[in-house]
């Protein structure tokens, strides 16, 4: 939710989990959220975009599904764009 903006998020997963994102409406340009995945099995943590919403222009981000795996999103006040990743 809106008052995880700014953090860091575990994702602590062992099994397929999907995560949904603030709504954009929630956010201010250039707030952020940073995901890592901590957990060594395969099965990927899928961020969500809020109902229709987007991340690069997809409704989901499913690559996170490494151990130490990590994405940082930011809202352009319109959407979210990923801002950097570390994909294994």
């Amino acid at each position: 939710n809106k008052t995880d903006l700014n953090k860091t998020i575990i994702v602590p997963n062992t099994g397929a989990y999907s995560i949904t994102l603030p709504a954009v409406a929630d956010t201010q340009a250039g707030d952020r959220l940073t995901f890592v995945k901590t957990t060594a099995d395969a099965a990927a943590a899928t961020l969500d975009g809020n109902a229709s919403e987007t991340i690069d222009g997809a409704t989901t981000l499913a690559t996170i599904d490494a151990q130490y795996d990590c994405a940082v999103l930011v809202s352009t006040g319109s959407a979210w764009v990923v801002l950097n990743r570390d994909i294994a």
